[in-house]
């Protein structure tokens, strides 16, 4: 009789274990669809309510966080990814392997879009190995294309395109067999990228290719994004009519999908584009919708972000909760060995010690309370100074966009050339804000590399310049902060558009820039192959007027000869 009990009863469990397995597998498979139609914002709040409130084993939540990695990479929050990605791999709990091929593609795609090239080929090789033994489904499409985006973005010689063309095309095959349209659409617009750009058919034949995969799996979002990037090819191309078709295709397609990010991308085209045909009212309409999508779309940003903190907040909570349950519990399986090993008297004593254990046990238990009160107003705070940087950026944007509209306007030369040099001015600070304060993870100020600031503003001035130039920058590895960097830029702002303006030249202009740095100096050599610059020591040029005040802001000195300046300046 004992012997059929023991069997009903773990015929019992079993049936029990494999009816939530086959419950779990369900919510899995329907979240999965969810990630293919990119409804993330559904997905990392459906997934927070699970790990808070099922009783899921290690590999189950392994797999919950993977889906919830993989949302917040469709949403370009990098950073959550990877630290979702971190929790996972280094915890002290197991995963399983669906969830680490799902991860390793989300960080294969975090180092690539960080510019890491030796982790991103770390990912890939594990994935590499792992799919030597594991059955090959979509995400190992997923593998291909990443391993050929590799080739193509770290590795860009002959050689290498033809590794990047040969997974591209792996890629496509894969996913057309398997129906997989998500991969073959991606492998084949890799194959559209590796196309030489003069033959632009051939170029956008694959392109069109990739839009009808995604048409196949109904990926509207991804069709939107497509179309954009036919629009600009068009543009460049001058066929002005076939990029409005494909421009109104995405219009159209956009004002059925609920994202406002897509709705951004939409808009902010369709002002360029009209901008360009100096249509500028229409160009004006479309801009306003951008930046109010734009604004709707950082809150919703933002209650992201403050519901996470909620949810980190309860699991804080559930964890102190069952501490504190362990805690009562041992300290009660104590006081009953106490209460029958030892005589009357030691147990007054004890009493008395019980109770003061629990005075402290209280007063340990509002400290916890305050210092969750205080993380959770540090971490409110964190946000809304995000916002206000981000509003700080819309608002210097704005600034120069109106600008541009007002150069429109304007046919004396010397006032264009008044306004273009505030244009600079203003997209030098402006640049320096992104880089430097306007970042994810820079609320409380981090050093970066002076030469990628310097890179964008020289890039942005030099592209607008009519002139032939030859531009040679060489930057060490200077890590400075914003005090340091601002008025670098500022002032290299200057010098650079100086040279382009006044610089007497026959032929092409050569700008040589060198920058060094040694203990807390940085020194600057500027020069170009005119003949003299245009400023003179004894006016009131603006120009010169901002190059010595960003010198002196520095506490540096400033020597020029002739077309050359030697610049040293103290770090801050």
């Amino acid at each position: 009789m004992c012997v059929k009990k023991r069997l009903f009863t773990a015929i019992l469990f079993g049936f029990s274990f494999l009816v939530c397995s086959q419950n779990f597998e369900n919510l899995y498979q329907k979240l999965d669809k969810d990630i293919l139609i990119f409804n993330s914002s559904t997905i990392i709040k459906q997934v927070d309510s699970l790990l808070l409130n099922s009783k899921l084993s290690e590999h189950e939540i392994s797999e919950l966080k993977s889906l919830k990695g993989e949302a917040f990479c469709q949403i370009a929050a990098f950073p959550k990814a990877l630290e979702i990605s971190d929790e996972v791999f280094f915890s002290n709990t197991s995963f399983s392997q669906r969830a680490e091929v799902r991860l390793r593609v989300v960080r294969a795609l975090v180092f690539e879009v960080s510019n890491l090239p030796k982790e991103t080929l770390n990912e890939l090789d594990i994935l590499d190995s792992i799919y030597k033994l594991r059955k090959k489904d979509r995400h190992y499409g997923k593998y291909l294309y990443r391993k050929s985006s590799y080739y193509r973005i770290f590795k860009p010689v002959e050689k290498s395109d033809s590794l990047a063309k040969f997974y591209a095309v792996k890629a496509a095959t894969f996913g057309d067999k398997n129906k997989y349209y998500d991969v073959s659409s991606i492998g084949k617009m890799l194959q559209g990228f590796l196309v030489p750009r003069n033959q632009f058919e051939k170029r956008m034949e694959f392109m069109k290719a990739s839009i009808q995969d995604l048409k196949l799996l109904n990926d509207q979002r991804s069709m939107i994004l497509m179309y954009n990037g036919l629009v600009n090819s068009y543009q460049q191309n001058k066929n002005i009519e076939v990029a409005k078709k494909y421009l109104d295709s995405s219009l159209a397609l956009v004002s059925d999908v609920n994202d406002l990010y897509l709705k951004t991308v939409v808009f902010r085209q369709k002002s360029s584009f009209f901008e360009n045909l100096n249509q500028n009212d229409s160009a004006l309409f479309y801009f306003k919708k951008f930046h109010e999508v734009e604004i709707e779309m950082n809150m919703e940003k933002q209650n992201l972000r403050v519901a996470e903190i909620n949810f980190n907040n309860q699991i804080e909570t559930k964890n102190s909760a069952i501490f504190e349950a362990n805690e009562k519990l041992e300290e009660t399986k104590n006081n009953n060995l106490f209460l029958i090993s030892i005589l009357f008297g030691i147990l007054m004593l004890l009493t008395i010690i019980f109770i003061q254990n629990r005075k402290i046990t209280r007063k340990n238990k509002d400290i916890f309370t305050k210092n969750n009160t205080l993380t959770k107003n540090l971490e409110e705070k964190k946000v809304l100074l995000k916002e206000l940087n981000h509003r700080v950026k819309n608002n210097l944007s704005l600034i120069i966009s109106l600008i541009k509209f007002q150069v429109q306007e304007i046919n004396d030369t010397f006032y264009l050339e008044k306004f273009h040099n505030l244009e600079n001015r203003i997209s030098t600070i402006a640049i320096a804000h992104e880089q430097f304060i306007y970042s994810e993870d820079n609320i409380e100020g981090k050093f970066y590399n002076l030469k990628e600031y310097l890179n964008k503003i020289s890039n942005s001035l030099i592209q607008l310049s009519p002139k032939k130039i030859s531009y040679h920058q060489k930057v060490d590895k200077i890590d400075v902060g914003i005090d340091t960097a601002l008025p670098i830029g500022i002032l290299m702002n200057e010098l650079i558009s100086n040279s382009l303006e006044h610089a007497k030249i026959n032929g092409i202009l050569k700008i040589d820039v060198q920058i060094s740095s040694k203990n807390e100096w940085i020194t600057i050599l500027f020069s170009d192959s005119g003949e003299s610059f245009k400023v003179k020591e004894n006016t009131t040029s603006l120009g010169l007027f901002i190059i010595k005040s960003m010198v002196t802001q520095l506490e540096g000195s400033l020597d020029r000869k002739g077309s050359s300046y030697i610049i040293k300046l103290k770090k801050k």
